[in-house]
């Protein structure tokens, strides 16, 4: 099976161009070994499941409060990742409270991806271990609203088996 791969390359001298290139090899996700400092600092973000979520037994994220901002033109989100399975897991960010997630809006009766520009300066394998849960807070013009937010994810640290997890529509 090939698979098309695109790189995206930004150079203060041109302007913005991708190549793409078919390959043979599947698509796979590797997770570098963290230190150990890392995975500490990330314990140290996450919290206990809270009780009103025992019952969870997928990985799932819960909104938790809605706040609206600047005279109702924003609204501040606290969104919570729960992992209540028996294996740590895995993913891309700055911090487990600082995921690198994904953000679509519904449009015309379909979710319709939003373009994001992430630098990878700071970018890091994150964990939440089993049992535990992390708050993330994201800010969107309420223009945007209805959104939902999506996280990839591995439970098998050397990468085998991408999944992902959205939280339910979020509107008004």
């Amino acid at each position: 099976m090939k698979h098309i791969v695109a790189i995206a390359t930004i150079s203060l001298l041109s302007a913005p161009h991708v190549m793409a290139e078919e390959i043979e090899a599947p698509p796979q996700v590797y997770i570098a070994t963290p230190p150990k400092a890392w995975v500490q600092e990330d314990a140290a973000k996450s919290e206990p499941i809270p009780k009103k979520y025992a019952k969870e037994k997928a990985v799932v994220i819960k909104l938790e409060e809605s706040k609206l901002l600047e005279e109702g033109e924003y609204v501040q989100l606290k969104l919570r990742v729960i992992n209540p399975t028996d294996k740590p897991m895995w993913f891309c960010g700055e911090t487990a409270s600082n995921p690198v997630d994904r953000t679509q809006q519904w449009l015309e009766g379909e979710w319709i991806e939003e373009v994001q520009l992430i630098c990878g300066t700071g970018l890091r394998s994150c964990v939440i271990a089993p049992g535990r849960s992390v708050v993330v807070e994201r800010s969107f013009s309420t223009k945007e609203l209805p959104v939902r937010i999506g996280l990839s994810y591995t439970t098998e640290y050397e990468g085998q088996g991408l999944k992902e997890v959205w939280s339910k529509k979020i509107e008004k």
